[in-house]
């Protein structure tokens, strides 16, 4: 089996509206090259068409090539849901690695390139390789700040994560019928768009609701302190104290 490399990258960790999305990449590393050609890289650098562009690009020769990639979607439901028990941090990281599982096979040899989660990115590393040196043990794991201007498997995972929430972002817009803007807090649509959101009884389902934008927010205008998320869509009130901020 030729050497592998494989890229994992993230969009959407900060926004107060909508999903975080992990994509990953494997491909021969002798393909690499062909990655470059197309333009893979930092998806921040690039347009909204450009990024559209270069994934189109890369689904074609992915289809020709037969790369692997895989978009993960975790909702703000579930990353409610998961924050009284786990990081955010740690609900990532358990997408990066469900996602490198489902692009490889357990006799993958390869090098896996991701940029860190935290603020180390050795240990990062070593956790990920260490969860799954049984499943995949020919697999070496790397991560550095800014792997994704660097490795260009990592750049078109930065890319794929990028677009699908991009278009997560504009499917809500759609429902709701404004502009909810980029999904982040700095984004003046985005504000006006969790004001909107949090009018009714409950706050809108594609809110994260354990952010700190949106328990203030519904905190301004609600006598009650905003609900706690449960499985089966129930909302208990909690103590204005206990709110969870990002």
């Amino acid at each position: 089996m030729k050497d592998c490399t494989i890229g994992v990258d993230e969009a959407g960790r900060g926004p107060a509206i909508g999903p975080l999305v992990v994509a990953s990449v494997c491909i021969p590393s002798d393909d690499v090259r062909i990655l470059e050609g197309i333009g893979a890289g930092d998806s921040k650098g690039m347009s909204p068409v450009k990024r559209e562009m270069v994934e189109e690009l890369f689904l074609h020769q992915a289809e020709i090539k037969g790369w692997a990639f895989v978009v993960k979607i975790l909702t703000a439901e579930k990353i409610d849901l998961g924050r009284p028990y786990r990081s955010l941090n740690k609900m990532e990281e358990d997408l990066f690695v469900k996602s490198i599982l489902d692009v490889t096979k357990p006799e993958t040899v390869g090098l896996v390139n991701m940029d860190p989660l935290g603020s180390n990115p050795g240990m990062f590393a070593e956790r990920v390789g260490a969860s799954m040196i049984e499943t995949r043990p020919n697999i070496v794991f790397r991560s550095e700040t800014g792997m994704d201007s660097v490795c260009p498997v990592t750049g078109m995972a930065s890319v794929l994560a990028k677009v699908n929430r991009d278009r997560k972002m504009s499917a809500i817009s759609k429902e709701m019928g404004f502009d909810a803007g980029s999904g982040y807090p700095s984004d003046p649509l985005t504000r006006a768009a969790v004001d909107l959101m949090t009018n009714d009884i409950k706050p809108h389902k594609y809110l994260r609701w354990t952010w700190s934008t949106v328990s203030n927010t519904w905190n301004q205008k609600h006598d009650s302190p905003i609900p706690i998320r449960t499985v089966d869509g129930t909302a208990f009130q909690q103590r204005l104290d206990d709110t969870v901020g990002n």
